[in-house]
């Protein structure tokens, strides 16, 4: 059974002077390749953007109310830590993020939630849990 990790997920607003085609531009072609470097130097195990749009918002009642959702897989806490260390964090990414992420309606680092990610299913295959 693959060893559990530390999921870390974000609920971003954009900034309130883009538009959202302008948030997710940035967000994907400006703001990841930044990011992946950073991740790789890490160990990080996985990155994820995932783009919401005002109408897909309204297709499903109840979702959580941001422009998108930021998750990165890492293998402990002390790892992703040490990651928010880096200079390369705070020198690069962090101001490339105040460009497009209204920091008033997300949390700092966009955490909403942290935890022990427990896998069932992976790579299209169940996972024996008892393993």
């Amino acid at each position: 059974m693959p060893q559990d990790t530390l999921r870390v997920i974000g609920f971003l607003k954009k900034h309130p002077d883009i538009t959202h085609e302008e948030f997710y531009e940035h967000w994907e072609k400006k703001h990841a390749p930044l990011v992946v470097p950073w991740i790789l130097k890490h160990g990080f195990i996985s990155y994820m953007q995932i783009h919401t749009t005002p109408t897909s918002l309204l297709s499903l009642p109840g979702a959580v109310d941001a422009d998108g959702c930021g998750q990165m897989e890492v293998k402990d806490w002390d790892m992703f830590m040490a990651a928010m260390q880096d200079p390369y964090y705070t020198e690069v990414i962090v101001p490339d993020e105040e460009k497009f992420i209204d920091r008033k309606t997300t949390e700092v680092l966009g955490l909403k939630t942290v935890g022990v990610q427990k896998n069932f299913i992976v790579n299209g295959k169940a996972v024996d849990a008892a393993e």
